[in-house]
């Protein structure tokens, strides 16, 4: 056995070791996630790549999809099994269907929480109220702990999309674009998020060089969009640079992942002032 195989080999049981003391340690990053379909598209890597930096990840996803912020507070209020929960403890999931948000809402000590819009309702100022504040207030009452809330800013359809909700932006990606960075913008600094995953404008970045080849159907990513997303949300919550990540999915070459990577990083350090050159 070579030397190289060998460190890798000590490298990854020590990583193996670290975490199981680490679970219950306040060393694990512990992030959950409240949103639909768009939230497992941006975490499908999350956790390995989290895992192949030897960094200590836990986080829970509860979903609905399609589920808007209005459909969120009433599920709440109304105790509604509709969710599936997707829990990732340092690399392994477990998946838990037809539940209630509250009954995971405090699964574990969450350090970050993510809330997000219905991706055709993003660019829509006035579809998040009152629903983001019922959110934020319900999320402060639960979880007696300190905690930060994030927002995910999700992507513009495709330009071919057929989704019924295009309409609203007169089927113009950049259209759409232009609205859900205005508007994510004006809600987060009215209700004082300061975190926020930029995964919409890493994929308009990404099309910037891979064309259209970041979506699977006409609104959700494919292996190389959901790459691109899930090295936006590593880098915001590790605070370390897309550009160290060292795993990349099988399917996509290594050109194809450096341009996620770069994407993401620049997405991230540019936030709202990112100019787009399309």
């Amino acid at each position: 056995m070579n030397m190289k195989r060998l460190f890798n080999i000590v490298l990854g049981l020590s990583f193996v070791t670290i975490c199981a003391f680490a679970k219950n340690s306040t060393d694990t990053l512990r992030v959950l996630a409240i949103g639909n379909s768009f939230s497992i598209d941006a975490m499908e890597y999350l956790d390995t790549i989290a895992k192949s930096q030897n960094k200590c990840l836990i986080y829970g996803n509860i979903v609905k999809g399609g589920c808007s912020l209005e459909r969120h507070a009433n599920n709440i209020k109304e105790s509604v099994k509709e969710y599936s929960y997707i829990k990732s403890v340092l690399g392994e999931r477990t998946t838990t269907r037809m539940v209630n948000l509250n009954d995971f809402i405090d699964d574990e000590k969450w350090n970050c929480v993510s809330i997000q819009q219905v991706s055709h309702l993003q660019g829509m100022c006035n579809s998040y109220y009152p629903y983001i504040k019922e959110i934020i207030s319900f999320l402060k009452n639960e979880l007696n702990w300190n905690f930060q809330i994030y927002f995910h800013q999700t992507w513009a359809y495709p330009v071919y999309s057929e989704h019924k909700g295009f309409k609203y932006y007169h089927n113009d990606q950049r259209e759409m674009l232009d609205s859900i960075n205005v508007n994510v913008s004006r809600v987060t600094k009215q209700e004082k998020i300061k975190k926020i995953f930029f995964s919409g404008n890493a994929i308009q970045l990404l099309r910037e060089t891979n064309g259209e080849s970041v979506n699977r159907d006409g609104f959700h990513l494919n292996v190389l969009g959901r790459y691109a997303a899930a090295c936006v949300w590593y880098e915001t919550l590790f605070k370390e640079s897309a550009l160290k990540i060292k795993y990349k999915p099988s399917e996509l070459s290594e050109e194809e992942a450096l341009a996620a990577k770069k994407a993401a990083h620049t997405a991230v350090k540019k936030g709202f002032k990112v100019n787009f050159s399309k």
